[in-house]
């Protein structure tokens, strides 16, 4: 998984809930009585796959298997919230793995924080609107973490990247220290402005003409760009952190068998198929494009084993995951075109192409990557990563993995005209 920045919390709707479970049927009393008789369930119980090994799904799949007309057994490639493990198809032995989880070190806090800072004021003046007072509190505080980081930031000139030694990040280590010191300062001195006219003109439609898009000899800069310098630097990080772990295993990429199942946060509709979940395009560019699309499979409702991530998987993990999750998805739609040749199939195309998407966003162009952002907050299937990592991880791609050699939208390019980074040595707030 990509740690990319989280700049909303899922929002509470007062409507009723609804919760559908897709269960297999199975025999159940009705209120007169009415139970499904045996014969009924036992007819049902000779098809499906699911229903166990003398299935007939389940025993063609194994004859086409043995025919050679299935996938041969291959490693196994878990990709949860926690992070990337390849396993050993056979033995269930770690290959390799980047553990996100226990990454402290990511600097995913450090710049998330700051990225956060836009959305925060933008809420803040909505507060505001709406006659919630606590908007004065919030504000204090918001000021006051942002002198700390200010202060911690100017600390030997930005100490806390040496110390970080984020790899993905060391080529920009004199820009990211410019861009926290900027933003910290360019947040701090409008809030302290807010503060002094105890918000007289704190709107939204303000505080995107004088905050979010200012241009200005104040500040130069707008914020907008410190929010997409900062997400971007962040979807570096996560793939080249992916690249790094997986690059150089020996994994048979033709034949692994890919389970995406990755919960994030409480995004529970997101990410659940190609098009909104970057991670499937980035492990086909890590390797080389031997890994086909028809091999990975987003599966949001298999278990989570506890033994994912571990050195070993346990064996009956193992089996589940390329038995009774891989297997089954992958021998479906093989037998289907084998059994049903004679009626015509249907092709959906893939998802259009969308401003924040490598193909059609030059790395100059900052207000695309707001579109984005916009589009992934306002729709629940869309991760809240999509607003860079489309962009970053074929960025990567192209640029043969060198982090130095990959453009940084919003940090490296993108300023407004005769700009081309952000000012030192600005003032105290």
């Amino acid at each position: 998984m990509m740690r990319l920045p989280m700049l909303a919390a899922a929002a509470l709707v007062a409507t009723p809930l609804v919760i559908t479970a897709a269960l297999s049927p199975a025999p159940s009393a009705a209120e007169d009585g009415y139970v499904t008789p045996a014969p009924f369930m036992t007819l049902y119980r000779q098809f499906p796959n699911s229903q166990g090994p003398d299935a007939i799904g389940r025993q063609l799949a194994e004859a086409m298997e043995k025919a050679g007309a299935l996938a041969a057994d291959g490693p196994l490639v878990l990709v949860t919230g926690d992070g990337v493990f390849a396993y050993d198809g056979a033995s269930g032995e770690l290959i390799a793995g980047a553990d996100f989880r226990e990454a402290t070190n990511s600097g995913f806090f450090e710049l998330t924080g700051l990225s956060h800072v836009g959305p925060a004021i933008s809420y803040l003046a909505k507060m505001k609107e709406l006659g919630d007072p606590r908007w004065r509190d919030r504000l204090d505080d918001l000021l006051a973490a942002l002198r700390d980081v200010q202060a911690l930031n100017r600390h030997g000139g930005g100490a806390w990247l040496d110390a970080l030694a984020q790899p993905a990040w060391a080529p920009f280590r004199r820009q990211i220290a410019a861009m926290v010191d900027y933003g910290t300062w360019m947040a701090g001195s409008y809030l302290q402005a807010v503060k002094a006219e105890d918000g007289a003109d704190f709107t939204l439609a303000r505080v995107e003409s004088d905050f979010l898009s200012a241009g200005s000899d104040r500040y130069p800069i707008p914020f907008n760009n410190v929010m997409v310098g900062t997400f971007a630097l962040v979807g570096l990080e996560g793939a080249h952190t992916v690249h790094t772990a997986l690059a150089d295993a020996e994994i048979d990429w033709g034949s692994a068998m890919v389970v995406i199942h990755m919960g994030i946060g409480t995004n529970f509709g997101a990410g659940l198929t190609t098009g909104t979940n970057s991670m499937v395009e980035l492990l086909r560019q890590i390797s080389g494009y031997a890994l086909p699309e028809d091999r990975i499979f987003i599966t949001p409702y298999a278990d989570l084993r506890d033994s994912v991530g571990a050195d070993a998987l346990a064996a009956a993990d193992l089996d589940y995951y390329k038995t009774t999750v891989w297997y089954a998805l992958y021998s479906q739609p093989v037998i289907a075109g084998e059994v049903f040749r004679n009626i015509t199939s249907i092709y959906q195309p893939p998802r259009p192409a969308l401003p924040g998407d490598y193909a059609v966003t030059a790395p100059d162009q900052i207000e695309p990557f707001l579109m984005r952002l916009k589009f992934a907050l306002s729709n629940p299937t869309e991760l809240l990563s999509s607003t860079v990592s489309f962009w970053m991880g074929p960025a990567l791609f192209h640029a043969g993995w060198d982090p130095a050699a990959t453009p940084v939208p919003g940090l490296t390019t993108g300023f407004p005209e005769g700009i081309d980074g952000y000012p030192t040595g600005n003032p105290d707030f």
